[in-house]
Parts: C-alpha cells; structure tokens; sequence
C-alpha cells in the first residue's frame, strides 16, 4: 500500500522566504528608529530638568546674598572617575555660604547619570581656565575632586567675577557627556545657562 508522502514536514523545514525576511527587517528597523526617538527625547527632558535646577540654585544664591547680607558660592564639581565619554564634565553643583572665615555649604545637587556640564572655553566659561575663580575645599563632596570651581554671589546682587574679566559672557552648558560635539564644543542637544556679572541674573538658551 502506497502512503502518500508529508508534505507539511516539508513546509515546516522551507525556512522563510525573501519577503517574510525583508518584513522582519523592516519592522526591526521601524523599532530601532522608534527606540532611538524615544532615548533622544529622555536625554532631551534629562538635559532640560539639569539647566532648570542649576538656574534655580543660581536664583537661591542671589537671593540669598542679598537678604543675609554674606557672599554666597556656587560651586561646581568634578567627579573622581570621569563620566563614559568624557574626560573633564563636571557633574554636580552645590551653594556654600561664606560668613568670615566660616563656609557652610548646603545639599549637594548631582546631575542625573549620563548628563554633564562642559568645560571648554567656548561654552562653558564658568567652568573652563579662563575662569579664575577656584577653590581646594579641605573636605571635598564625596566622589568628588577637592578643586572646584565657583561663581560667588555678592550682597549687591552682582557677581564677584565681574572684578576679573568683565567683558566675557559668563555661562554654563549642559549636554550628554558621550554625545560628539558638532560646533564650539557642543553636540546637538545641549542646554546653556548665561550668568549675568552685573545684575547676577541668569537666563537659559535651549536650541
């Protein structure tokens, strides 16, 4: 007696066809493309959220000098390991108040992980050499270089670094520390915090 033969077991073992192969492609592409879309705008909303707060503590230092009457810093850190991507960001911020020979410093505020505050010259002057506002802080935030970088708050409202080199734009910009830069040391994504040296007011620039 003739069986005739399986033909399913046959289809089963075809594998799939150009089309079926071009599909799955496609689809695995449209999902990288959505995928990448969607971490572009986190860093985007991450980049936002770290320029607001630091204009927000800059506001506080005014405010605070002004009414106590003392100096207030803003001090700017660099992490002991440099953050993937980038050899020199620093990554946290915090306010220390200065009342004669007694600093009190307040919170530390870090950056979320992955964001960065550039030190080249042309964007971030605040905290690039040709700012001459250092300081080694004998008990340093944990993590964190015992070298900071600072902008001081005077009771006047202004800002002590007026004194120095007045006619420089004084700011601060943030970005992803592993995106490449693509002009003045900036990728496509950033954000820029610009200090007022007279007034001691701060603005934000979010292309």
């Amino acid at each position: 007696m003739h069986v005739p033969a399986d033909n399913s077991l046959h289809r089963k073992q075809r594998g799939f066809s150009l089309l079926e192969l071009l599909l799955v492609i496609a689809i695995m592409g449209l999902l990288a493309v959505m995928a990448s879309g969607t971490l572009g705008m986190v860093d985007a909303n991450r980049i936002t959220t770290a320029a607001l707060k630091l204009r927000s503590t800059a506001e506080l230092a005014r405010q605070t000098a002004i009414t106590s009457g003392s100096p207030v810093d803003l001090r700017f850190y660099q992490p002991t390991t440099s953050p993937t991507g980038s050899s020199n960001d620093y990554t946290a911020f915090r306010l220390v108040t200065i009342s004669g020979s007694v600093q009190t410093p307040m919170r530390i505020i870090r950056l979320p992980d992955g964001i960065g505050m550039r030190s080249n010259a042309t964007s971030s002057t605040l905290l690039s050499s040709s700012n001459p506002c250092t300081i080694t802080e004998t008990t340093p935030p944990g993590g964190f270089l015992s070298t900071a970088r600072y902008v001081r708050f005077l009771p006047n409202g202004g800002l002590d670094i007026l004194a120095h080199l007045p006619s420089i734009p004084w700011c601060v910009s943030i970005a992803k520390s592993a995106a490449p830069a693509v002009a003045n040391g900036l990728p496509t994504n950033f954000a820029t915090v610009c200090f007022d040296a007279l007034l001691g007011s701060t603005g934000i620039y979010r292309p």
